[in-house]
């Protein structure tokens, strides 16, 4: 009846815009991340006609045309929608946004503040330089001023240090290169906390550890350029499950890291029975573990394999103390 039309209209209507805007409509998510929108009655929910689904669907086509040019979050709404709010949370617009990204990113619809704010961050949108921390262990830092030595001092401790992007700016952001006076080791890059932790309780700081928690947000993206740019070895490890691969697709890209552990091999003699789900993303190091994951087709976490890491961590080599 009525209803049923009126539910079906701002659909149409997106179809109709879709027809002129390839480079959105190409996206393969695009026609899940519609079907669960209008699966779960979001737009019934709050009475909207379709200018919020339009209004979503420009500010991913930008998210898309752009990549992950970094931008605040009120800049991309004024410049998309002439309204430095209208990407506010609690907005309706903000919230079929984040659908889309996480059907991008393949990653189910984050349901906290932090988990929102790491998806923006995800591709780019800043909403403040204090609530996001990159996660690091035994990085150290160079120069005398009040940040470097207190830093240093967590490393020294073998605790684990979170960085906000104010820390970066106020500390000047100066990383111990690979030198023997800076004693930069490889740096393991991995994506869950708990690797972190075990690292820290089994080699303290002389192990140096950035930790991505997922997909890296901007300033863990920053630490990493840091280390790169300061001459350190990046080592990546991450889970294997697709949307796993993209993370180690990007943080490759991002600062030439290179995969450790996380070869076709490893992955096929390491324990797992949870499906894969999601859309396939091919490892852009070794396509023999794209094709090892479609035939084997479980989940393997990094914590799964974690006495693994430990083990091969044992040859790595040590960073001095200050």
């Amino acid at each position: 009846g009525e209803k049923r039309k009126q539910r079906a209209r701002p659909f149409e209507v997106a179809d109709q815009w879709l027809m002129m805007h390839h480079h959105l409509q190409l996206q393969p998510w695009l026609d899940d991340w519609l079907a669960g929108v209008r699966r779960d009655g979001l737009l019934a929910r709050r009475g909207d006609q379709g200018q919020a689904l339009l209004d979503a669907m420009m500010v991913l086509q930008r998210l898309v045309l752009d990549g992950r040019r970094e931008r605040a979050r009120t800049e991309l709404a004024a410049q998309v929608l002439h309204s430095s709010h209208a990407l506010d949370d609690g907005t309706l617009v903000a919230a079929l946004v984040l659908r889309g990204l996480a059907a991008a990113s393949g990653v189910a619809v984050p349901t906290s503040a932090r988990d929102r704010q790491a998806l923006w961050e995800s591709f780019g949108v800043v909403t403040d330089s204090v609530s996001s921390t990159c996660l690091t262990l035994g990085l150290r830092w160079e120069g005398q001023g009040a940040e470097a030595l207190s830093w240093n001092g967590f490393a020294d401790r073998g605790a684990p240090l979170h960085l906000t992007r104010w820390d970066l700016r106020a500390g000047g952001a100066r990383l111990g290169g690979s030198g023997p006076v800076a004693g930069g080791g490889p740096v393991l890059v991995c994506e869950n906390p708990r690797v972190l932790e075990a690292v820290a309780e089994r080699f303290g700081g002389s192990v140096a550890v950035v930790c991505t928690s997922g997909r890296p947000n901007l300033v863990t993206q920053d630490v990493l350029v840091l280390c790169a740019d300061a001459g350190r070895e990046l080592r990546y490890h991450g889970d294997f499950d697709w949307p796993g691969v993209a993370i180690a697709n990007q943080v490759m890209e991002l600062c030439d890291a290179e995969p450790w552990m996380m070869t076709s091999q490893d992955y096929l003699t390491a324990p797992g029975s949870l499906p894969l789900s999601g859309s396939e993303v091919e490892p852009s190091w070794d396509d023999e573990l794209g094709a090892a994951m479609r035939g084997r087709g479980v989940v393997v976490h990094e914590e799964a394999v974690l006495d693994q890491i430990l083990k091969a961590l044992e040859d790595w080599p040590r960073q001095p103390s200050s």
